[in-house]
């Protein structure tokens, strides 16, 4: 198989997809830049109304942040009693975790 094989092949299985999404929803193509300029354009039109909010999702979601993950995290720390919850202890915890995690890292 030769280049202009794999090119014909590539060619007839693109129409074979387009064809079969005819019926379906239409395919869009849309480029990076596209819709970093339309996300800007919904920012500013949103304006003060999620403002700050928005900003962090965007700037959380570009470093591939699973966004959804740690709102059900957070969320799951909700339902957590204040009577429950022995701020201390669980300081004191986390410093020993990170000390160890250190000398392990330097060894």
């Amino acid at each position: 198989m030769d280049l202009t094989d794999l090119v014909a092949s590539a060619e007839q299985l693109v129409a074979e997809i387009d064809g079969a999404r005819a019926g379906a929803s239409p395919r869009v193509e849309r480029s990076i830049k596209h819709i970093l300029h339309v996300g800007q354009s919904l920012l500013c039109k949103t304006g003060a109304r999620g403002g700050q909010d928005t900003k962090a999702s965007i700037l959380m979601g570009s470093r591939r942040v699973d966004l959804p993950d740690i709102a059900s995290k957070i969320g799951d720390t909700d339902t957590i009693g204040e009577s429950d919850m022995d701020i201390p202890a669980l300081l004191k915890v986390e410093r020993e975790e990170a000390i160890l995690d250190l000398l392990e890292e330097t060894k």
